[in-house]
């Protein structure tokens, strides 16, 4: 398809427009999606790829699909390792515990939390490829029996989480911190992602505020930048005190 764009001069330019169906963007992106080493024990692979020799521990198999969290964007690294370094410390207690992921999109920090023993995962997220993508994602690494997921917005959930885990970006983490805050059980975790730097005030001030008017005080969160993003994370005590 071309299209030629007029302005008030003479000079016309022409642009040439390629459309490819959602299989070419698949085949096409998949050579753009590499083995990624997230910390020292866990290794992000594409299902198409080997496992490059000389590589220990952990595997996450993500197959993208047209949804996000590959692992390759910055946000996701963020979210992946902060999430698999606290659930490492932790891992004698992680069977007893549950975790919800707010737009769970490739499912990637579900299944991570799945993999590192979370007894009970819910995944949610508004967009049906995501969804898809998540229960391929959840099978691929035999996690799927682990993880429930579904289309059900935040703020129609019940169930209190042990953790609240959610990569999206800044304007939908302030909208939904209500819902996100009211999620979260008595000495749970909350950890945020993608959001950039420059907006992280902003989210902590909406989050500090929310925590403070419905669990009586909020922490102060462990920041993480990775180039021009940050992550936010909160470990809240069962009382204020503690």
């Amino acid at each position: 398809q071309t299209l030629a764009l007029f302005s008030p001069t003479p000079n016309i330019e022409v642009v040439n427009i390629l459309a490819r169906s959602d299989q070419q963007w698949r085949e096409t992106w998949k050579q753009f999606f590499k083995p990624l080493q997230i910390t020292p024990d866990l290794l992000v692979l594409p299902p198409w790829e080997k496992r490059p020799s000389g590589t220990t521990g952990h595997l996450i198999l993500i197959d993208p699909g047209m949804a996000f969290g590959t692992g390759q964007h910055e946000t996701t690294q963020l979210a992946l390792s902060t999430l698999w370094q606290c659930l490492s410390e932790q891992k004698q207690q992680n069977t007893h515990k549950n975790l919800l992921d707010v737009g769970c999109g490739s499912g990637i920090l579900a299944i991570a939390s799945a993999i590192k023993g979370i007894g009970a995962v819910e995944a949610v997220d508004i967009d049906s490829e995501s969804i898809e993508n998540t229960l391929t994602n959840a099978a691929l690494n035999h996690v799927a029996h682990k993880i429930a997921v579904s289309k059900t917005p935040v703020g129609d959930l019940t169930t209190q989480f042990d953790w609240v885990v959610a990569n999206i970006i800044a304007p939908i983490l302030i909208q939904l911190a209500p819902e996100i805050v009211a999620r979260i059980k008595p000495g749970g975790h909350l950890l945020l992602s993608g959001l950039l730097i420059e907006q992280s005030r902003e989210v902590e001030e909406v989050y500090h505020k929310t925590a403070e008017g419905m669990l009586g005080f909020c922490p102060a969160p462990r920041k993480r930048p990775l180039g021009q993003w940050q992550s936010l994370y909160y470990s809240f005590s069962s009382t204020p005190e503690n």
